[in-house]
C-alpha cells in the first residue's frame, strides 16, 4: 500500500521519540507521554498510540525543554 502524493506520513508519538533517541525506550516514551512531558505543537501529547505526523511533516514536539 503505497501513500498518495502529498499525503503526510503517520507513525506513533512514542516509537518517534525511541527512534530519534530521545528516549531510551519506547516503555520510557510511553511514561513520558502519560506523565504530560511531551507537546505537539504546544498540546501536551494524548496517547502513545496516537500517531501523528512524522518529524517530516509539520510537527515540533519538546520534552523538558528540549525541541525536536
Amino acid at each position: 500500500m503505497e501513500k498518495e502524493p502529498g499525503e503526510i506520513a503517520q507513525q506513533r508519538i512514542d516509537k518517534w521519540l525511541f527512534f530519534t533517541r530521545m528516549a531510551k525506550s519506547r516503555g520510557f516514551a510511553q511514561a513520558l507521554i502519560a506523565a504530560g512531558a511531551i507537546r505537539v505543537n504546544g498540546q501536551p501529547a494524548g496517547r502513545p498510540a496516537v500517531p501523528s505526523a512524522s518529524a517530516t511533516g509539520s510537527r515540533s514536539c519538546s520534552s523538558a525543554g528540549m525541541w525536536c
